[in-house]
């Protein structure tokens, strides 16, 4: 295996030559930089809901990884100090050809566009969290290669389990469920809020305006994966909603409805945010997982989003709530789960 502090010493010799170069072209040309596509940005809305719409050509933060396509003629990463040596300790060990695979394939062309992939990422989301006139600093480097690292090679990769609560307002940042369990309502930071609005299927019918109302989420902690993981394809292993404790899940919302007495409660996203590690950055975002689902009444797809009036709930209804949710003995009581599935059922159809 390779050792971690050499590729750590030889990718950021490699990063701070690619940013010296983009400080440079900078300073001498001011070439044309495409912005980075279907990039979100925040709106306020007076109901609490805040719209989160996308940049779809223009208007997004700066792509300053165009700058090394082959079409730019402006970079090349290849002839970038630092580059081949990198190359080199990346090819002396099969380790990085399956990073670097998709969904099992493995190619040299695949293994070439990630290793490329890698500092480039790191070159451009450098530039976006410290400027393009930033002073070249390692512990600014660190900051954003360590959780790289920690995808690399740690044998487990933990994350956090966020379901965004559709059109629900709460009257505290945050309140424990569960602390055996590691259960919490918590308030979504900005970061949180922007990067999961790239989480939605292709041909999803759930509309942005359903995704968009949810200021807080439902918190599970303590969740891992370990093995094989690729560079290009992690996502793939948190599409299929059956791999998510939904009877916990739903037994949280069955015991919101209970006991505010409002059907109108629901879920459109689940969402896997990972603690302390990334893949890649997309501009100064970074990487979160996820998919959608169905999970709240039809009321929601009608226009609901334009309401002023929502469900509220402060500390005393949700001690009530936690208070009913630990009562449930999910996934031993038969007839409490079959309970569980048939309120569900009744509230999003």
């Amino acid at each position: 295996m390779v050792n971690k502090d050499q590729l750590k010493s030889y990718i950021q010799k490699v990063v701070f030559s690619g940013i010296s170069q983009v400080q440079s072209l900078l300073r001498e040309q001011s070439p044309y930089i495409y912005s980075h596509m279907e990039f979100p940005y925040i709106r306020k809305k007076e109901n609490g809901f805040d719209e989160i719409s996308k940049h779809y050509i223009v208007g997004g933060p700066k792509d300053y990884s165009s700058l090394f396509e082959k079409s730019s003629n402006l970079l090349d990463i290849n002839t970038i100090e630092g580059f081949e040596e990198y190359l080199v300790l990346l090819n002396s060990d099969d380790y990085f050809k399956k990073v670097f695979s998709y969904r099992g394939f493995l190619d040299d062309d695949l293994f070439m566009l990630g290793a490329r992939k890698l500092v480039i990422n790191l070159i451009e989301a450098y530039i976006h969290n410290y400027g393009t006139d930033s002073e070249l600093k390692a512990e600014n480097f660190y900051e954003l290669y360590e959780p790289i690292e920690k995808f690399i090679f740690s044998d487990r990769l933990y994350y956090d389990i966020y379901i965004p609560i559709l059109f629900t307002k709460f009257e505290f940042e945050e309140y424990i469920v569960s602390e055996d369990e590691g259960i919490e309502i918590v308030k979504m930071d900005e970061n949180i809020q922007l990067s999961r609005t790239l989480i939605q299927q292709h041909g999803s019918p759930i509309s942005s305006s359903v995704l968009n109302g949810a200021t807080h989420a439902l918190k599970l902690k303590g969740f891992f994966i370990e093995g094989d993981r690729s560079y290009f394809d992690t996502n793939q292993q948190f599409l299929d909603s059956t791999g998510y404790p939904l009877d916990k899940i739903n037994a949280f919302f069955n015991s919101m409805r209970i006991r505010t007495f409002v059907n109108e409660l629901g879920y459109a996203q689940l969402l896997a945010i990972p603690v302390g590690w990334t893949n890649q950055y997309k501009a100064f975002l970074s990487s979160i997982f996820g998919t959608t689902i169905r999970a709240y009444p039809k009321e929601f797809e009608n226009y609901y989003w334009l309401r002023d009036d929502f469900t509220t709930i402060d500390k005393p209804q949700a001690e009530e709530v936690s208070n009913l949710f630990n009562g449930f003995d999910i996934g031993n009581n038969k007839k409490t789960n079959a309970c569980q599935s048939k309120i569900k059922y009744v509230h999003t159809t």
